[in-house]
């Protein structure tokens, strides 16, 4: 599976932690967030879609991104030939329609849990999530005492 890479810089992982917002597709981001991302994301002048990671990064990395939600395990090559006549602007927005069609569920889904009604929910998970923790951390910290013998 190909791995997804900056938007921005298209030789570096694609990470949430990453300064630029610009620079990666968050389950957060609103469509006109997703296809200004899209849109601005870093390609060459070339004409044409073909899969080159070494020599067309930017533009592999499009591909990669369609990849990702490829059920019937199409390589990144074929994607490129399904596509190699469009321009690079019309290739964009097909990865922004791939990217909308394959995030709308995931993006509702969160939206609902972070609803007024749902706040209660959110809270129990927190608790139960907080809960775990510090039963794994004192079971830890029993180990690490008997190890220096305290």
């Amino acid at each position: 599976m190909p791995r997804v890479m900056s938007l921005r810089q298209p030789n570096a992982k694609m990470a949430k932690s990453h300064a630029d917002s610009r620079s990666k597709i968050l389950i957060t981001d609103t469509p006109e967030d997703i296809g200004l991302k899209i849109k601005y994301a870093m390609t060459d002048s070339l004409p044409g879609i073909s899969y080159d990671p070494e020599n067309r990064p930017g533009l592999s990395n499009l591909i990669e991104i369609i990849a990702q939600f490829e059920e019937d395990g199409r390589s990144c090559s074929d994607i490129a030939r399904e596509y190699e006549t469009l321009s690079i602007r019309d290739f964009k927005s097909k990865v922004v329609d791939c990217l909308l069609a394959n995030l709308s569920g995931i993006r509702k889904r969160y939206d609902r849990l972070l609803e007024k009604e749902n706040k209660h929910y959110l809270d129990e998970i927190a608790i139960k999530g907080a809960e775990k923790a510090k039963a794994n951390a004192d079971a830890n910290m029993t180990l690490i005492r008997d190890a220096v013998g305290l």
